[in-house]
């Protein structure tokens, strides 16, 4: 795995906004919005797996494996979103309908391995949203909170302001970061003996 770099960070998640723009007006992504999922939860989901693919599995899309877009909603989805039952169920469809996407407009070559490796992440992502609900039941749940831990929004149902206020402050602090993003920044430079 090569070096994380902010350069490469920063096109993929440019990139991903591109296709998501034009995935939301081809007809896999209009029947998603017809089942009731906003445009924005489409696009926080496929930045979601973008982003986490590359920074915590050094995956650009291009590069993408079933086993590593697995281990991300496995794995790096439940530390990075909130997950409800509501999330989950649109996860999944947003997913596998982008990959399929990607793959008819000729971005990526195996979109039907990555189909299946999304598909067969949801029952451990219900696993994980179950345990997330038994432990944290008593507290608020905002179910598209995305790489900004410190982006709070008192309650559920303003999340679509939540989604806005999000991405505009993304715009704004191109330089904002997430905890796990400084921790695994910290290791690569005491990997190349700086501190």
């Amino acid at each position: 795995m090569s070096d994380w770099s902010e350069v490469t960070h920063n096109h993929i998640l440019e990139k991903n906004n591109e296709l998501t723009e034009s995935f939301l007006e081809d007809q896999l992504g209009i029947e998603l919005l017809n089942k009731g999922i906003s445009a924005a939860e489409i696009q926080k989901f496929t930045e979601a797996l973008v982003g986490l693919s590359y920074d915590d599995y050094g995956r650009v899309p291009k590069r993408w494996i079933k086993d590593s877009t697995k281990k991300v909603l496995e794995n790096s989805f439940p530390k990075n979103l909130t997950l409800t039952a509501e999330t989950v169920k649109k996860v999944i469809p947003v997913l596998t309908n982008y990959v399929l996407y990607l793959e008819q407009v000729g971005y990526i070559k195996n979109g039907k391995a990555l189909q299946d490796a999304i598909r067969n992440a949801e029952s451990q992502m219900k696993t994980e949203f179950k345990t997330a609900q038994s432990t944290q039941s008593d507290k608020p749940v905002n179910p598209v909170e995305v790489f900004m831990p410190h982006d709070n929004v008192e309650s559920p149902n303003r999340e679509s302001h939540a989604i806005q206020q999000h991405s505009s402050t993304i715009r704004k602090h191109k330089k904002v970061i997430s905890l796990m993003e400084v921790k695994k920044r910290r290791r690569l430079l005491k990997r190349r003996g700086r501190k």
